[in-house]
């Protein structure tokens, strides 16, 4: 199995990226993206793709969920992958340990601005790339009631790193 793009999701400030969960799914048309969760449970992503599944081709290949903590996974998952959007610091360190060329490995937050191919995959379908300018939303607590309440709010930004694995409290641009 080839992973296209591994994509750590990780709440910042306690709430959840939804907009690059949304966009992380729809990327998947073109291969598998694994969402690496990060204190996330899979039944909460699933409240925030609920909506957008039924909008999409039933034959796209997806997304994987992958616990964070499950390291033979995590790992497996990012030697296959193109591209790497980290949104920690630990996470960015360890990828690296792992031999991951810098250059792979992209903040979230930056990930609109590494280059057109990684804006049009983590665009949204209509080829925007602003998804990655990351709101967030709260997590939703009633799946009833989930979709209103996601009133998307900016998310602490983050600053670009300098691209080399150092320890993760001296890398900017990751929490």
């Amino acid at each position: 199995m080839h992973i296209r793009d591994v994509v750590e999701i990780s709440r910042s400030n306690g709430r959840l990226p939804a907009r690059l969960i949304e966009a992380s799914y729809q990327a998947s048309q073109d291969g598998l993206v694994a969402l690496v969760l990060r204190d996330i449970s899979p039944q909460t992503v699933n409240l925030i793709l609920d909506p957008i599944v039924p909008s999409l081709p039933l034959n796209i290949p997806g997304v994987l969920y992958i616990d964070a903590d499950d390291e033979t996974r995590v790992r497996e998952a990012v030697l296959s992958a193109e591209i790497i959007f980290a949104a920690t610091a630990d996470f960015r360190a360890m990828v690296c340990r792992w031999g991951v060329a810098p250059r792979m490995i992209v903040p979230v937050s930056h990930a609109h601005r590494h280059g057109h191919d990684i804006a049009r995959r983590m665009g949204d379908s209509r080829g925007q790339s602003g998804v990655c300018d990351a709101t967030s939303a709260p997590i939703p607590t009633n799946p009833q009631t989930a979709n209103s309440a996601w009133k998307a709010q900016p998310e602490q930004r983050l600053s670009r790193d300098a691209g080399n694995c150092v320890k993760p409290e001296t890398v900017a641009g990751f929490n």
